[in-house]
């Protein structure tokens, strides 16, 4: 999460509130940079794999799923396919920069008609979160916290950080 301490400044981008003044939809749609942040954090694997059990033999490409066989399509795994994403470890949020990006290649909410129903209020809680997170406290990481998994990221204590109040 070092980029958020980075881009404090970027993330709160076209605020004039106060700490103490609450954000409105106004505040929101000016935050264009958390959008990014949330988008590239979303494609680092919020969500692992879903349960998918095929109810009759399917095919795809020359592979037959046989009826009542379980897929788990592994969603993050798309965003580290370097032919759709060049340079897919680097974290660049600016990678979801148009619309075209996020409609045709972020997957993490689903797509299509099984496209999750709170995914616009998800993003505004994030990013409502992130900004208070970035205007309030300030924190580390616990020694030894690497990513241990991939293709979604998970850590070996769930991430274990420190937070610091900022002083008013």
């Amino acid at each position: 999460m070092y980029f958020i301490n980075e881009r404090k400044s970027m993330i709160t981008q076209g605020s004039t509130k106060e700490k103490e003044e609450l954000l409105n939809w106004e505040d929101y749609k000016k935050m264009d940079f958390t959008q990014k942040v949330i988008m590239k954090l979303s494609d680092m694997g919020m969500l692992k794999f879903v349960h998918r059990k095929a109810l009759k033999d399917a095919k795809y490409r020359d592979y037959v799923i046989p009826a009542g066989w379980k897929v788990l399509p592994v969603f993050s795994a798309v965003h580290l396919d370097p032919s759709v994403h060049p340079n897919a470890l680097h974290f660049n949020p600016w990678r979801w920069e148009s619309d075209e990006q996020i409609c045709k290649k972020l997957t993490p909410f689903g797509g299509g008609s099984r496209c999750c129903p709170g995914f616009e209020l998800a993003k505004v809680e994030v990013a409502f979160f992130l900004h208070h997170l970035v205007q309030n406290y300030r924190w580390e990481v616990e020694e030894g916290e690497e990513p241990i998994a991939y293709p979604y990221v998970e850590f070996k204590n769930g991430l274990t950080i420190r937070l610091h109040q900022n002083s008013t």
